[in-house]
């Protein structure tokens, strides 16, 4: 019930399946330093796993917002090693140095709720701030915003999950 009652703050309707975020991990190349942003990190669902699977190496920059003050502080103090900026995703760029790219920037924004002119900026602005064989990976709903996403993101890849409600993963490389 706790997600139904923030689902306009945070848009989660339930706690992520362990497939989608087995999914998600198998998508970061774990052999390099790797730099990374994750826009709603909520509670940490991918969050934990993937800190885990990459804080062994040296050169980490992770970057995890949460706009929820409560989670944004439980994952600061669970995950010490990675910078969680409790701030709107959409203003990102103020937490993050001048420069910074990314090689992984992963999303589980209710972009939905958001009006498609914002949609569009943010996904120019990340697309920037991506390295060349940089992935964004983004997790929703939203079986209506797929068109959207192949406009504005050539070359994806769209994965379905048949949960309830139904998960979509989307998956862009950005090639040089």
């Amino acid at each position: 019930m706790k997600y139904i009652s923030r689902i306009l703050k945070t848009g989660a309707v339930r706690e992520t399946p362990e497939k989608i975020i087995k999914k998600i991990l198998s998508e970061i190349d774990r052999h390099d330093s790797v730099n990374i942003l994750e826009f709603g990190a909520g509670h940490g669902e991918i969050t934990h796993p993937l800190a885990e699977q990459i804080n062994k190496k040296p050169g980490i920059a992770y970057y995890a917002f949460e706009i929820d003050q409560n989670f944004s502080r439980l994952l600061q103090v669970s995950l010490p090693n990675i910078k969680v900026v409790s701030e709107d995703a959409f203003e990102y760029e103020k937490a993050i140095p001048p420069g910074f790219k990314a090689d992984y920037i992963i999303s589980s924004l209710p972009l939905s709720f958001y009006p498609k002119p914002n949609l569009v900026r943010f996904l120019q602005s990340i697309l920037e701030r991506l390295n060349n064989n940089g992935k964004i990976i983004i997790l929703f709903h939203a079986f209506w915003l797929i068109p959207f996403f192949k406009k504005q993101l050539k070359s994806i890849r769209i994965h379905r999950f048949n949960t309830f409600p139904p998960y979509f993963l989307l998956v862009y490389t950005k090639k040089q």
